[in-house]
């Protein structure tokens, strides 16, 4: 079986218009088969492949001018690509944003947030996204349950009958919420995290100083105008990393983490006072490139899960500070909302 959302089969990389190039800020690493190739490779082109390789100890990287990949020319297109076309490209640069994930016989696919174009899809979609199923799977019974948990979590995130408070509380068996620290929390980790850019820490922290007497009582920066945005961006966390917890036997982690993306964008939002789209894309781009993109850091964030589960409630509460009142679950965990079978969401 394949499985990939609905926009995946007509993203284009927007070349010369990205803002955020790929090909530069990133380490570009290459493939061996790749490197094998370029050691091959005759006249001027290759020369200069062979000029700009770093090599040390089985790892080859391009390398950095000015922070730059040395092939990426005035007009911010890709050299290798221009005379030689995208299959001579290394896997990363061919690959890149796509992902993909393999269990049984089942083959995910997906595109990452820290591409610009696919963030600009994302946060102007009109409609939930649909995940398109080929073929047939046979998995255990443990990755059965994973899999319709998933899809399940998913419709309810996607029912937009129900406040978005209302859909994380359900989808992912939470109550009401009632600590009031879920934006200092995002905080303290977003900064214990290993940062890319220079620029992230002093970002998070400016804001805290201008904010921190308001953060006690804010929810969700505009949660009415950007309620499809975050549902957009949980769902895709809930996607990539939904099956992973099920491989790396990461129990509840794909919950946390979705609550955890949601609330750190909206905090960008609020401190850099994102009005724009082509803001808020940045914001998300910047997120994703400084958190999902470092695989430490998605072990420093389970981790802390792993020591505080606890934490995942004190996330809701960013979700739930200025909705109503009325419909959201009682400390039972009970609302009318639950009226609407899982069989009717799905």
């Amino acid at each position: 079986m394949e499985i990939y959302p609905d926009y995946y089969s007509f993203f284009r990389c927007k070349g010369a218009k990205c803002t955020d190039n790929c090909c530069v800020g990133w380490e570009i690493d290459i493939d061996r088969e790749t490197f094998q190739y370029y050691q091959s490779l005759k006249g001027p082109l290759g020369d200069a492949l062979r000029e700009n390789i770093l090599s040390a100890n089985g790892v080859y990287a391009f390398i950095l001018q000015e922070d730059r990949c040395p092939f990426l020319d005035g007009d911010f297109l890709c050299r290798i690509q221009k005379e030689l076309g995208e299959e001579a490209l290394c896997e990363i640069c061919r690959e890149h944003p796509r992902f993909y994930r393999s269990y049984f016989d089942v083959e995910e696919m997906g595109l990452a947030l820290a591409c610009e174009r696919v963030s600009e899809i994302l946060l102007s979609k009109e409609t939930p996204t649909v995940f398109w199923e080929t073929g047939e799977k046979h998995l255990s019974s443990r990755a059965e349950r994973a899999f319709t948990e998933r899809k399940r979590r998913i419709a309810l995130l996607q029912n937009r009958n129900m406040s978005l408070f209302q859909r994380a509380a359900l989808a992912f068996g939470l109550k009401r919420g009632e600590k009031r620290d879920g934006y200092f929390r995002v905080l303290d980790l977003l900064l214990s995290l290993n940062h890319m850019d220079e620029r992230f820490a002093p970002f998070l922290l400016d804001g805290k100083k201008r904010w921190e007497q308001d953060l006690p009582a804010l929810g969700l920066y505009h949660p009415k105008a950007f309620q499809k945005e975050y549902e957009e961006i949980a769902v895709y966390f809930l996607y990539r990393y939904g099956m992973k917890e099920y491989t790396s036997l990461w129990a509840g982690f794909s919950a946390f983490l979705a609550l955890f993306s949601v609330v750190s964008v909206s905090l960008f939002h609020l401190f850099s006072q994102a009005e724009e789209r082509s803001k808020r894309v940045a914001d998300v781009v910047w997120f994703s490139k400084e958190v999902e993109y470092d695989e430490e850091n998605i072990e420093r964030l389970y981790a802390s899960y792993q020591r505080n589960p606890a934490i995942t409630e004190s996330l809701l509460s960013v979700f739930r500070i200025g909705e109503e009142e009325e419909g959201l679950p009682s400390s039972d965990g009970k609302t009318p909302a639950e009226k609407i079978s899982s069989e009717e969401t799905i």
